[in-house]
């Protein structure tokens, strides 16, 4: 679990922006600092820099497709691929996959029809 986030100086800040603004991505930069991608979001947009969206490419949108079909989560799905799980939603409705609803998750189905009936 990410721990609290510690303060920054302004040289470790221009730091985080450089590497931001190289091309480090959100969950990469968070992931060296030990906190939770909104602080690092927090932080850059506070110091003024324009954030980027990135979006899936096509092999990480057929690579969502394949893990999300397996019965994995979103969740999952986002964190196999390093996105979001909103960002991995909005990329499998766009491409038209089939979005399961919550209560038809193939592996609560496989756990239920496993229960005999009495």
């Amino acid at each position: 679990m990410p721990k609290r986030a510690k303060r920054l100086n302004a040289t470790e800040m221009a730091r985080l922006v450089e590497r931001y603004e190289a091309g480090a991505t959100v969950y990469e930069l968070a992931a060296e600092l030990d906190v939770h991608r909104t602080i690092i979001s927090r932080r850059l947009k506070g110091a003024g820099v324009q954030m980027r969206f990135t979006p899936l490419t096509e092999e990480q949108v057929e690579a969502a497709i394949k893990l999300y079909d397996k019965g994995l989560s979103l969740s999952t799905v986002g964190r196999e691929l390093g996105f979001n799980a909103s960002t991995i939603y909005r990329a499998l409705k766009q491409h038209g996959a089939e979005m399961r609803k919550p209560w038809d998750h193939p592996l609560r189905r496989a756990l239920t029809l496993d229960v005999p009936h009495t």
